[in-house]
């Protein structure tokens, strides 16, 4: 929102130091000029005679008036120079946007004292097409030698404010200055309009059959359209506004004044005497002022003219009653919707200035004096014949509401020693009702202010009024000594370790599609968005590896080969959140340039990382069958703990990926964050271990897990580790059978280990596996 002193003033006496004051008490200032053009020596003069330059064709020879008694020769280039023009003139030491400095000069031989200006040259933006192209030539005469920048209305600060969401009241000039009036202790008082009304009656009746437009106002008046008024005009540009015409912006003017969108309709091409305001119907087809085509639904609010729609309620106007040059009869309209019922629309169709106030919530009590205030200007400007009466139609009338309070606490949320009298004077001068009885304080709250809902609001207002800064520091205290929970301090230790070994953490959205919710896991029935944003996101995840694959996807896309990432986040279902942890591995952790092409990983590489972060928290599973069908058929399995399902792993299933190999990893950290663990010392054997090789051939259909728990269980205690370290399938292996390759390594910690004891040892490993599962021994 655009302040400009211009338009402040008339509605408080601006102090000197606004721009602290407006940032300690009101709002963040987002920028601030001091001017709205940079420029010195700039003053007004009046074009004498204007002759054609003897040595340039595109040159003229001017002699302008600055009103001290002395003509000055200046040569101009602009076609639009004529004798008896009011002009902006730089003389010479003028400063120009940019630090231009003007000087005497000859130019063509011919001397010139100075530069008649355009509004280019002084950097104004949005220039009206009537002033663009050439210089300025005031529409009316001007007091000569004045301040060019006074008299183009430039003159004086243009501050922008930053505003919250929940700062909709800032969205005028009257909303800002009801706050500055409070922090400098000025009243506001608002303006009473006469409208001049001619002795013909408004033929307009208005009925609203939607709820959503509490209240309708219409005048009809006959206008003349013409460009505005130079203020009203430099009013606009300040804010970034090309001018349009005088019925256009006249409805600007209002917004930014009151916060109150209006909206002019040609009388002429609205079809009937009847304003209906409805529901839209669903699918109904309408076209902009921005040529631009709507396909309504019936959550959406039209203004006809009794059977076609004539503009989309709070949010824009159509082309069918668009204000045209030829216009010579409108209809005003004022009217206040439902903040949620315009941000549905406006969601959908794009943010006006207009939604954006309707959004925030409209004072209804101020709709009718808008309207007012616009007859009046029209009357004024437009040479307007206001027809007789006001057409109102009105749904629902709004009331102040009221909000109880304790000063304890307003001085608990703030940190201060504030005696009631002194909330009570900062409230009302807010131009708030207040009302005491006992400790407590009822305040009404204006139909300005709808963000005003609970006790804390009003501590928000308090504090703003009587500054952050006036609030002292206070140091924090507190008897507990502050850190993590231990299942905090897990996580955060897994996700170290797993960054430790080269793995990058990876954070993806909560929100995934319909079709891809049970890909990888199935927890229960999907949350689905009341108003998703894209068919993409429309339910709440039930596993963090939807979003995994999809970023392995983009960055290998963008030639990024390498991608082990891991992500530790929530799932949903109904009546279920669950933290899970989940990897996505495509290379091998270790890899590097001299390794070449053997970056590729297996299944055992997943299950070795598997097992390495499982050994942090202590914890030991096994691995069991499984069926999903994201996976590859023969290359997944169940993670078991304690005849519990903890998570998957297996290959991504090459019909997801085709052209790599990609292994994942899902485990339910909630479920192992919540298991306990200690980390038991064991001190480092003072003997010598024994190794052992151990070779076999055994059918594919054995599990290796069972593989493993039998050699485990035979070589009991002394067998301090079990790798795995070749698997052979080729020449000499029966057809369904493969080799296998176990290193044992046998340690005893109260004695040297003989090797007769681990012969012993081996040669029960040997007859088991023999017996349990036909192996053969190499």
């Amino acid at each position: 929102m655009i302040i400009t002193k211009t338009q402040l003033e008339k509605w408080v006496k601006i102090p000197k130091n606004i721009f602290e004051l407006t940032n300690e008490h009101i709002t963040e200032v987002d920028s601030y000029i001091p001017n709205y053009v940079e420029a010195k020596g700039l003053v007004t003069g009046y074009v004498v005679s204007r002759d054609k330059h003897p040595n340039a064709d595109t040159l003229s020879l001017t002699k302008v008036d600055v009103g001290d008694g002395v003509i000055r020769d200046i040569v101009c280039g602009a076609s639009n120079v004529k004798a008896g023009q009011y002009v902006i003139v730089a003389l010479v030491g003028a400063v120009l946007p940019g630090d231009f400095v003007i000087k005497d000069a000859v130019i063509r031989g011919q001397k010139s004292e100075g530069m008649i200006c355009s509004l280019e040259e002084l950097h104004v933006k949005d220039i009206p097409e009537e002033y663009a192209g050439g210089i300025f030539a005031f529409p009316n005469p001007v007091e000569l030698g004045k301040n060019a920048l006074e008299a183009l209305k430039f003159e004086g600060f243009v501050m922008e404010l930053d505003l919250t969401p929940n700062a909709g009241h800032l969205l005028s000039t009257l909303g800002y200055a009801y706050d500055l009036a409070a922090v400098t202790g000025q009243k506001i008082t608002l303006p009473k309009f006469n409208v001049k009304e001619v002795d013909v009656l408004n033929p307009m009746k208005v009925s609203i059959l939607d709820d959503g437009c509490t209240v309708y106002h219409a005048r009809v008046a006959e206008v003349t359209i013409k460009s505005s008024p130079w203020w009203l005009q430099s009013e606009l540009i300040k804010r970034g506004i090309e001018p349009i015409n005088n019925v256009v912006d006249i409805s600007n003017f209002v917004l930014f004044e009151y916060g109150t969108p209006l909206h002019m309709f040609d009388y002429d091409h609205f079809g009937s005497q009847e304003i209906v305001v409805r529901s839209a119907h669903d699918k109904e087809v309408v076209e902009s002022l921005g040529d631009k085509t709507y396909t309504l639904s019936k959550e959406d609010i039209v203004i006809t003219n009794g059977t076609t729609p004539m503009a989309i309620g709070g949010v824009v106007g159509l082309k069918n009653s668009m204000i045209l040059d030829t216009t010579t009869k409108v209809i005003i309209e004022a009217a206040h919707f439902l903040p949620e019922r315009i941000q549905k629309t406006a969601a959908k169709f794009g943010r006006s200035d207009s939604s954006l106030r309707y959004e925030r919530g409209v004072d209804q009590s101020i709709v009718k004096l808008a309207l007012e205030t616009a007859a009046y200007l029209l009357v004024e400007y437009a040479d307007a014949k206001v027809y007789k009466g006001i057409s109102t139609a009105q749904s629902k009338v709004l009331k102040p509401h009221t909000i109880t309070f304790k000063t304890k606490y307003i001085n608990k949320i703030l940190g201060t020693r504030l005696t009631t009298e002194k909330i009570v004077s900062i409230l009302n001068s807010l131009h708030f009702e207040t009302k005491v009885k006992e400790n407590e304080v009822t305040v009404k709250i204006p139909l300005r202010r709808p963000d005003l809902k609970i006790p804390a609001d009003i501590a928000e207002e308090v504090g703003r009024m009587y500054g952050y800064n006036n609030i002292k520091n206070k140091s924090l205290i507190d008897d507990l000594a502050g850190g993590k929970a231990v299942e905090a301090n897990k996580e955060t230790m897994l996700r170290n370790h797993l960054a430790s070994l080269g793995l990058n953490e990876a954070i993806t959205y909560s929100l995934i599609d319909l079709k891809s919710i049970h890909d990888f896991n199935n927890i229960g029935e999907p949350y689905q968005i009341l108003m998703p944003l894209t068919e993409e996101r429309m339910v709440m995840r039930q596993s963090l590896l939807n979003g995994l694959v999809k970023t392995y996807q983009y960055n290998v896309s963008r030639q990024n080969k390498v991608v082990n990432i891991f992500e530790i986040g929530s799932v949903y279902a109904k009546g279920i959140e669950k933290k899970y942890l989940s990897i996505l591995l495509n290379s091998k952790l270790n890899h590097n340039l001299w390794q070449k092409d053997n970056l590729k990983i297996d299944f055992y590489d997943a299950k070795g990382l598997l097992e390495n972060l499982l050994s942090q928290l202590k914890v030991e599973v096994t691995l069991k069958e499984s069926s999903n069908k994201s996976l590859h058929p023969y290359r997944q399995g169940y993670i078991i703990h304690n005849e519990n399902i903890i998570g998957v792993i297996g290959e991504i299933h090459p019909k997801l990926i085709k052209d790599d190999k990609v292994y994942v990893i899902e485990l339910d950290l909630e479920y192992l964050l919540s298991l306990n663990f200690v980390n038991d010392y064991e001190p480092v054997s003072r003997f010598p271990s024994v190794e052992r090789d151990i070779a076999f051939v055994i059918s594919k259909d054995v599990n290796i897990l069972e593989i493993e728990q039998i050699i485990r269980q035979t070589a009991r205690k002394y067998l301090v580790s079990l790798e795995l370290f070749d698997i052979y399938v080729g020449e000499h292996i029966k057809e369904g059978h493969q080799s296998l390759a176990y290193r044992l390594v046998f340690n005893n910690k109260e004695q040297t280990l003989e090797s007769s004891e681990v012969d012993k040892l081996m040669r029960s490993v040997m007859n088991r596996l023999s017996h349990v599962f036909k192996a053969e021994i190499r």
